[in-house]
């Protein structure tokens, strides 16, 4: 099984590496958003639709709710932008098994705007994806308080060790034994 992992940060860390995902399937780049997938940008997009895999699975959108968020003021017209940009790419990206990461809450619940912040982006991701032929991976089902250390929004090692064994019972590998 060929497994491509496109997007952000979340994507751009060690789960995939932990599940034997080598680099040319590996194409998460930090602080990347929706927007810049969704046009092309450093022809990210063009370079993940030329990969062939069977799988991919999807992290984005985070950093377009932080940029959003950082005037004080989410506008419905980011909103949309956010669901369509992120609707085109996974529409552009689909695979026959696509999966689309959803985000824990990195605070579990001790910054009542990070909680409601992480629902609003899960609850955006969802839409974006509706009526699409994607499985959600809910990270928040497998991270824990101490899969984070209270000050950064990534998981840390044994979070990026959790997400690996769920994204492989969601494929349906062994561990460490994707087919390149």
């Amino acid at each position: 099984m060929k497994i491509l992992t496109i997007g952000d940060s979340w994507i751009d860390c060690q789960w995939p590496v932990i599940m034997g995902v080598t680099a040319p399937f590996r194409q998460g780049v930090r602080g990347s958003t929706a927007h810049q997938w969704a046009t092309d940008y450093n022809s990210m997009l063009s370079k993940a639709i030329a990969t062939e895999a069977s799988s991919v699975i999807i992290s984005l959108l985070g950093n377009d709710a932080i940029s959003a968020a950082s005037d004080g003021n989410v506008t419905l017209k980011e909103i949309i932008d956010g669901v369509s940009n992120l609707a085109k790419v996974v529409n552009a990206i689909k695979r026959e098994q696509t999966i689309v990461l959803l985000y824990a809450d990195p605070f579990c619940g001790k910054d009542p705007r990070a909680t409601i912040g992480v629902k609003m982006i899960n609850s955006a991701i969802k839409l974006a994806c509706g009526g699409l032929d994607v499985d959600f991976a809910d990270t928040g089902d497998c991270l824990t308080s101490d899969h984070f250390d209270g000050k950064d929004i990534h998981p840390n090692k044994d979070g990026q060790v959790a997400i690996a064994a769920m994204m492989t019972k969601i494929l349906q590998i062994e561990a460490g034994k994707v087919a390149l």
